[in-house]
């Protein structure tokens, strides 16, 4: 099973149902109807709720070690299955007031291969971001990125597991957009479906281990990764799945069920070119990204 760490762990075992549910000051004052239905993240976190688990996991403690000191949580259940939290800073003279914009879908969907399926969490949109941030050599800017990042995807990773368990859920699903968003996932132990899509994501990152994460991602934006052919490489975006529940880890282990028949095949050659990159970064600058310090 994916390991949730111990502090994690501890903290969920911890937290009440009662509590993630608290209505919070607006709650009737004689105590009737506390669970009236209201906007309630994938139907369970109250705004008072979520603000004690932050509290609890030890989330803003890490928040105010990066300025944000003081937010605002909106829910929006947009339907019964599609859900919207949002963690926004104060500041009007903030183009983008996010830190994060979460937004889930909750489903079923069917396994290939055999009659069955498995109700699941869908990330369809995560945006993590420090507005009040610069980007630094530290921390560059990476592709579609309107501010940095803010340095805790590992922590909100270990949440959305244990949210996913919270609510009876499966696994969870998502469809990295960017090339550099799918090898954080497959960083983090989420597995992709289709295995071509996965061995060519191997092949390019064994080709471009000499360079740094962010140069990387650029040099796959900006097409300058190619093939033997001399064609650009062009990542295309596919699901990749965490499994929560055993029945789906042991579906997405090597000889699963739900894993494509293994075919032997010759890697790909990709290669990287570099003065081009260079160039690329001097006449296009990227914020925090050294043209002449593109190697790891």
């Amino acid at each position: 099973m994916t390991r949730v760490e111990r502090h994690f762990e501890d903290v969920a075992r911890r937290l009440t149902m009662l509590q993630l549910m608290d209505p919070g000051p607006c709650a009737p004052a004689d105590g009737s109807d506390v669970f009236a239905r209201g906007d309630r993240f994938a139907h369970t976190y109250t705004e008072a709720g979520l603000r004690t688990a932050i509290h609890e996991y030890g989330l803003d403690d890490k928040m105010r070690a990066i300025g944000v000191d003081q937010y605002e949580l909106r829910i929006t259940e947009e339907d019964p299955f599609r859900h919207r939290l949002e963690v926004l800073v104060p500041g009007d003279e903030l183009a983008d007031r996010h830190v994060m914009d979460l937004r889930i879908h909750l489903t079923r969907v069917g396994l290939p291969g055999v009659e069955e399926s498995a109700d699941v969490v869908v990330i369809d949109w995560l945006l993590m971001q420090n507005p009040r941030a610069p980007f630094t050599r530290a921390r560059p800017r990476l592709p579609g990125q309107r501010y940095p990042g803010t340095g805790l995807g590992r922590e909100v990773a270990q949440l959305l597991f244990l949210l996913t368990r919270r609510v009876q859920r499966e696994a969870l699903v998502t469809v990295p957009e960017r090339f550099h968003l799918a090898e954080l996932y497959r960083r983090g132990g989420w597995h992709a479906i289709n295995l071509e899509q996965e061995h060519v994501l191997a092949d390019v990152l064994a080709a471009t281990r000499h360079l740094g994460f962010a140069a990387r991602a650029w040099a796959i934006e900006r097409g300058l990764v190619k093939d033997e052919h001399g064609v650009p490489f062009s990542y295309r975006p596919h699901e990749r799945v965490l499994p929560v529940a055993e029945r789906l880890e042991q579906a997405l282990a090597p000889g699963g069920f739900l894993m494509l028949k293994e075919v032997l095949r010759a890697p790909r050659q990709f290669e990287v070119d570099l003065p081009a990159l260079r160039r690329s970064l001097e006449e296009d600058p990227v914020d925090g990204l050294d043209p002449d310090g593109v190697e790891a």
